[in-house]
């Protein structure tokens, strides 16, 4: 499952936006939605801008995006991802926080948070979690967010 990524209240905003407009400047020359905007998708990556802020990316290139991996040893399901601390232009009081959510049927839409994983602090560190006992039809998918 694709990263969930919520917007942010940027300490520095001014044309509301969602964007931090020193992130905005430093990535695109000056703010507003002409110049990166959150409903625009300045490298044609697929992710908005607004994603890429959250997620710490750089919004004018092909930079990937935040991704859970899984894999096997056994019968024991792996779930990993790598966290980005929010640090430089555009982050300043902010934190970038992480949390892995786990459903039997994302149609359904009931995801709940894995136990322990729930509000994970971005420090540069991969974070794994096992899971010995899988159900059948697990499914996983991480979020991203800053405070």
């Amino acid at each position: 499952e694709l990263a969930v990524l919520e917007s942010s209240v940027a300490p520095d905003d001014s044309d509301a936006d969602g964007l931090s407009d020193a992130w905005e400047t430093a990535h695109f020359g000056s703010t507003g939605a002409a110049n990166g905007g959150t409903g625009d998708d300045f490298d044609g990556d697929g992710l908005l801008n607004i994603e890429e802020y959250v997620m710490g990316s750089d919004p004018a290139a092909d930079s990937g995006a935040f991704e859970v991996e899984l894999s096997m040893a056994g019968s024991a399901v792996l779930v990993s991802f790598m966290t980005l601390e929010a640090t430089g232009t555009g982050y300043v009081g902010l934190a970038r926080y992480y949390a892995l959510q786990q459903c039997g049927n994302p149609a359904a839409g009931t995801w709940q948070a894995v136990p322990g994983y729930d509000a994970v602090l971005g420090q540069g560190q991969t974070v794994c979690y096992t899971n010995s006992s899988p159900a059948a039809a697990t499914h996983y998918r991480g979020r991203v967010w800053l405070e």
